[in-house]
């Protein structure tokens, strides 16, 4: 996460953001993290990483269809 610019203080107690989470399957409560939007406005991640997000995209390389 150091790579893609997260600093220990990237969030703060407190802090209101906007998460981009991709659900759980059984719909309980969590899932995958895929992106933070701070209140500055800067946005942490990449929320066009949830599978389906791209349905237009090629399959991955070894996938099977």
């Amino acid at each position: 996460m150091a790579r893609r610019g997260w600093v220990p203080k990237t969030l703060k107690p407190g802090m209101k953001v906007t998460a981009v989470l991709h659900p759980l399957k059984d719909g309980t409560r969590g899932g995958q993290f895929l992106a933070v939007t701070l209140p500055d406005g800067t946005q942490m991640g990449d929320p066009t990483t949830a599978p389906g997000a791209n349905p237009g995209a090629p399959a991955a390389a070894g996938a099977n269809p």
